[in-house]
């Protein structure tokens, strides 16, 4: 387990060393991107699915989160990227509330078929959720697990000067220990600096 958290910090340093390089560069070969995201979770313990509808099904969910994408060029149509996307599921009603916080750190490739904007990407995930309940259910904790992220964006300022947002969408499949799995399906709105 320490050995995947030194190779994942060792991977975060170097390419962060080289992105900066990059973008202090005049060329412009690497990008930010960073933007608002929701989505539907789909929990895989069922403890867990009856908590939320219960505090969902008769009062309020709100489901909000965020995604950052460092991208460098490795060739015309193919990117290296290192991201992270989080997301806030709340429930609650008049009784308590059912609280999520789920948080995945990536780095996948992201390619360009060459139609204008358009890309799909893939990337292998390492991720956590917390759970904040109201009630004295004692669900099972959440371990760090790794899974996958498969994506589809069109950037809008692919091949342009200017500042446009991209839109995309997600699935993301992640273990979360005792035979327990989550898949997140993502929607969001980015933009470049």
């Amino acid at each position: 387990m320490y050995n995947t958290k030194l190779k994942l910090i060792v991977s975060v340093l170097l390419f962060s060393l080289i992105t900066v390089s990059n973008l202090c560069s005049s060329d412009k070969s690497a990008f930010i991107e960073a933007g608002l995201s929701t989505g539907i979770p789909i929990y895989g313990d069922k403890e867990l699915k009856t908590l939320n509808s219960t505090y969902s099904d008769d009062g309020h969910r709100v489901i909000i989160g965020s995604v950052v994408n460092v991208n460098l060029q490795i060739s015309e149509n193919l990117f290296f990227f290192l991201g992270n996307d989080s997301q806030f599921d709340f429930s609650w009603n008049e009784k308590g509330h059912s609280n999520h916080f789920e948080t995945a750190f990536y780095p996948g490739l992201k390619a360009y078929p060459g139609l204008g904007g358009l890309n799909f990407s893939c990337a292998y995930t390492v991720g956590i959720r917390k759970d904040f309940v109201s009630s004295e259910d004692n669900l099972d904790k959440s371990f760090w697990g790794n899974g996958f992220r498969f994506g589809m964006e069109y950037d809008f300022s692919k091949n342009t000067d200017s500042m446009l947002p991209a839109i995309g969408a997600y699935y993301r499949f992640c273990p979360r220990g005792s035979y327990h799995y989550d898949n997140i399906i993502g929607l969001y709105v980015a933009m470049p600096f």
